[in-house]
């Protein structure tokens, strides 16, 4: 499994297989299940599924939707957000310690 350049920010997972003896890519979002592409050749495959992207934005528009965007990463933010919380409680007495 590799992981190549994004397409319009999603990730894209390449999956490698071997049928009757020629290697096929699988292409695919990580984080949008529904855009999945196949082709005998890496940038075949991309491309596919790059049309196919365009297609499901369409679709989508023509419904009066937004397209889907990938999530956000958040990072550490929560981490952060208790350290903070934490931080800002005040100290415990030399009773209870």
């Amino acid at each position: 499994m590799k992981e190549i350049k994004q397409i319009e920010g999603f990730k894209v997972e390449v999956l490698e297989s071997v049928r009757s003896g020629k290697v096929w890519f699988t292409v695919r979002f990580m984080d949008y299940s529904s855009a999945k592409a196949e082709a005998s050749s890496l940038p075949d495959a991309v491309a596919e599924l790059g049309k196919q992207w365009e297609d499901i934005k369409a679709a989508y528009r023509e419904a009066g939707l937004k397209p889907p965007k990938p999530p956000r990463s958040r990072g550490n933010q929560r981490t952060l957000k208790t350290i903070r919380w934490l931080a800002s409680r005040p100290p415990l007495s030399p009773d209870v310690l």
